[in-house]
């Protein structure tokens, strides 16, 4: 009995030793781990500097991440490119618009020009026939006038005095043609004379 109760006494007191001792062990491996990283992460420091500590580890989604940023630079850049031709083509066509808006301003610009100097050309083209019609015998101007289109013939008997209108009317409706063709047309244009000349008179006034 006496020598069962030495021999646990002796167990315990071994058990308690080998947990002290692990303790000690694991206690001292940290710490000399700690200042081996120490001495690495802070070499060549000169005297007097803070430490500067380092990461010297690197991961998957690390690696990940920093491709996933220079992707998206990458799509940047290319937006950016894009978006600076984008400008300049608009630029372009803005030029080419504009040069084109100046062309046809100048080209209106001739044109209206050349239609007054056109309308004034026929004016005096106008006067210079309604003269000479109204030199002549009403039977002569018709047999000329008859031969021209309606709208020629208002715009040479607005030239014309009211009383050299009257006998050429006269005369129309004198001629002998049948079917009253000319009392027709006589009237007609007596009809297109007086809207003529209103339409004379509104826009002068």
């Amino acid at each position: 009995m006496k020598r069962t109760l030495q021999s646990n006494l002796f167990l315990g007191l071994l058990a308690v030793a080998l947990f002290f001792g692990c303790q000690a062990a694991l206690i001292n491996g940290f710490f000399s781990t700690g200042h081996e990283d120490e001495s690495v992460h802070t070499a060549e420091i000169e005297p007097g500097e803070p430490a500067r500590f380092y990461w010297d580890f690197w991961t998957p989604e690390i690696d990940t991440f920093v491709e996933d940023l220079k992707t998206q630079r990458l799509a940047f850049e290319e937006r950016k490119a894009e978006l600076a031709s984008f400008a300049a083509r608009l630029q372009a066509e803005k030029l080419e618009l504009e040069n084109s808006r100046r062309i046809l301003e100048s080209m209106r610009g001739n044109l209206e020009a050349r239609i007054v100097e056109v309308s004034l050309s026929e004016q005096r083209n106008l006067k210079a026939l309604s003269q000479t019609y109204s030199n002549i015998s009403p039977e002569a101007a018709l047999k000329i006038l008859r031969e021209m289109d309606d709208e020629v013939v208002v715009k040479i008997l607005m030239h014309m005095k009211p009383d050299v209108v009257g006998a050429i009317f006269e005369q129309m409706t004198m001629e002998p043609d049948g079917a009253g063709v000319l009392v027709k047309r006589a009237a007609h244009l007596s009809n297109r004379l007086r809207l003529a000349r209103r339409e004379s008179a509104d826009n002068n006034s």
